[in-house]
């Protein structure tokens, strides 16, 4: 019997799996080196089925009643009141403008931004347009003779970052976010594609999500809506830029009994009077990143309070090797860790030894006051140079600029930024595999970063993290299938044993039912994405998760029910259309897969996938016209891949519906 799904366009652009690929080669690169390793660690740690664990209280401990879940937040107005000058200097510093709305003194846009600002990238046509008081961005692609082959635009509303580095921009839909692929980059003073596209990933299109875990860093406070991705409670944002209760925890209490002092209050965190590790908790919030960040079991992102250990909310891993040659944005804290000046310390090293969280010095102040920092504990042994080679090199004598360069950041064009790593001989010189958990099994080719604070019933407990971070490693290995599915292996009885002894950990049961999908055990991952949605019953990933694998067993109304589900969770997804799409075809409805292929190709011009399904849709439906039209708009993004495409075209004329394939195809 024929199959009835269209057969996969040639692979003549890069995949959306390509946008990890350097990753993923980096990844399998490591994972090889521990190959040996992954093979006997199978069963390290993995707890006995038992009944539900109950939530641990987090917060018992700590001496900060404000630290406690339900106390309230009062907001900056409130903190301003008493802190006035504070807060006044705060408003200046970049974490006091993480973010902003369009057109606002803060937004930290170029002067003139949007006024007939445009530029081209890969072959699309990018343009900044000021309308009636709107920051309106928009992408072209037109054919070689000049006509449009797709267009975008959106309405931008806030400025994401502080302009120290560059800006991002996002905008709204029905309550979701999303990042405009137009950024402007300060350092180099141009506007260029959003950081994350370029030459490992697809065209840059209008329908990035702007996830939570974003948001964390670079926004005070947000509520999203369950279930989705990218969609939160309007009003979107408590407070634009990081504030005040970020780092000090919420003020309610503070407040209510008269403000005293920080420094006698226990109504209120002083990050300053905190032992090391909590110290560095506060910071660690946004500026440790790691490999893989999530959540822990029962945790939510917004539940951190200052005051309290980090781990005990958010997982973080690392590779045990860094990556060679490689400096990347975030990972302040990786880095810093790594230096001499922090391990000769013993831990007392950190970030505010260094930097002021409520101000930053002014340039012609910046080198004196740095230097001032390292004279703290530099003064009886200062630098090896003569005065007359330091003076020769700026004015001043900065430390920082030897000790401290800027190199470029691999994974963000047109930026450079202070190499925390402190190293002695200059760039470069900090050797790769500094990256180490005290007391962690060094076999394992994970480490979580904070293993050498955990109690023995939170590392127990944190092997449903390690399970977790194998499997988002098997996905991103996916380019390397021997490798993705040793770490897949290993991540499983992890994940197995988390969901027997919490059955509602929706996260460990999702990554549960992609692991066992990418182990060829679909019937399981089924069950494993049903007991997900009695959980949650619309939780849009699963759904369409649970669709894939539907559509993968032959069962096209089921899978389709499904991803029509996570449609009408959030209709904004081309992707979610593009599988719809399929899931009709598969059954032989054209009708169907055509009207959601054009709703795909309409929120995204780009998708290819969406375009050559419509071409063979419309033959399938013997509608010869409309598919000949159609591949001529895909021949326009490609004109000097004409012949190949044009041989594909044939053969899908010619061919069955199970024919069709040509060299080098695939899914897109």
């Amino acid at each position: 019997m024929n199959d009835p799904s269209p057969a996969p366009a040639p692979r003549l652009i890069l995949s959306r799996r390509a946008a990890f690929l350097a990753a993923a080669v980096l990844l399998a690169g490591l994972v090889w080196a521990a190959w040996p390793a992954l093979r006997t660690i199978g069963g390290f740690g993995t707890k006995p089925a038992g009944r539900s664990l109950p939530a641990r209280d987090v917060a018992a401990d700590s001496p900060y009643p404000n630290a406690r879940p339900g106390v309230a937040y009062v907001g900056d107005a409130v903190c301003a009141r008493c802190h006035r000058e504070i807060a006044e200097a705060y408003r200046a510093h970049p974490m006091g403008r993480s973010l902003a709305p369009v057109g606002s003194a803060g937004d930290g846009s170029p002067a003139g931004a949007g006024v007939g600002v445009s530029f081209e990238a890969q072959g699309v046509h990018y343009a900044v347009e000021r309308r009636d008081g709107r920051l309106v961005h928009k992408a072209t692609r037109r054919g070689p003779d000049g006509d449009v082959l797709g267009e975008v635009e959106a309405e931008v509303r806030y400025a994401l970052g502080s302009g120290t580095r560059g800006i991002a921009y996002l905008f709204e839909r029905d309550g979701f976010l999303f990042q405009s692929p137009i950024a402007w980059f300060a350092q180099g003073r141009r506007w260029d594609v959003s950081p994350g596209y370029g030459e490992f990933a697809t065209h840059p299109d209008f329908e990035r999500p702007i996830q939570t875990d974003c948001l964390f860093c670079h926004t005070n406070r947000v509520r999203p809506v369950p279930g989705t991705l990218n969609r939160f409670e309007v009003p979107i944002f408590e407070g634009h830029a990081i504030g005040c209760e970020r780092c000090h925890g919420p003020g309610a209490l503070h407040v209510k009994q008269g403000g005293l002092s920080a420094g006698s209050d226990s109504m209120i965190v002083n990050p300053g009077n905190l032992a090391p590790a909590l110290r560095e908790s506060v910071c660690q919030q946004c500026h440790l990143q790691g490999s893989f960040r999530f959540t822990r079991a029962d945790r939510q992102s917004f539940d951190f309070r200052p005051g309290l250990p980090l781990h005990r909310f958010w997982a973080v891993f690392l590779m045990q090797r860094g990556n060679r040659n490689k400096f990347e944005a975030v990972g302040h804290v990786e880095q810093m860790e790594s230096s001499r000046c922090f391990r000769a310390s013993g831990g007392q090293l950190g970030c505010i030894s260094c930097h002021d969280p409520h101000r930053v010095p002014a340039p012609a102040a910046r080198a004196a006051y740095y230097r001032g920092r390292c004279l703290e504990c530099h003064e009886q042994r200062g630098c090896a140079l003569p005065l007359a080679q330091r003076t020769a090199r700026g004015p001043g004598e900065d430390c920082v600029a030897c000790h401290m360069p800027r190199p470029a950041i691999t994974n963000i064009p047109h930026t450079a930024a202070t190499d925390h790593r402190i190293p002695r001989g200059g760039a470069g010189s900090v050797p790769e595999d500094l990256r180490v958990a005290p007391g962690q099994p060094g076999e394992l080719p994970l480490m979580d970063y904070h293993w050498g604070l955990m109690t023995p019933a939170e590392r127990r407990d944190a092997q449903r993290d390690l399970g977790v971070a194998l499997g988002w490693a098997a996905r991103i290995m996916s380019t390397a299938p021997p490798l993705a599915r040793v770490a897949a292996t290993q991540a499983l009885p992890r994940l197995e044993a988390a969901v027997r002894d919490r059955p509602g950990d929706r996260l460990a049961r999702e990554s549960l039912g992609r692991v066992l999908g990418m182990l060829d055990r679909p019937e399981e991952a089924l069950r494993a994405f049903e007991e997900v949605l009695r959980i949650e019953p619309g939780h849009e990933e699963t759904l369409r998760s649970a669709g894939q694998v539907l559509a993968r067993l032959r069962r096209p109304e089921a899978a389709r029910a499904a991803v029509q589900k996570a449609i009408a969770v959030d209709p904004w997804r081309s992707n979610h259309h593009l599988a719809l799409a399929r899931v009709c075809s598969q059954a032989g409805d054209w009708a169907g897969a055509i009207a959601a292929c054009r709703t795909a190709i309409r929120l995204n011009p780009e998708l290819i996938a969406a375009r050559t399904l419509l071409v063979q849709c419309y033959l399938h439906s013997h509608q010869p016209e409309k598919a000949d039209a159609e591949f001529r708009t895909v021949l326009g993004f490609f004109p000097a891949g004409r012949e190949v495409w044009q041989q594909w075209y044939d053969s899908q004329k010619q061919a069955g519906p199970a024919r069709g394939d040509v060299p080098g195809g695939g899914e897109p």
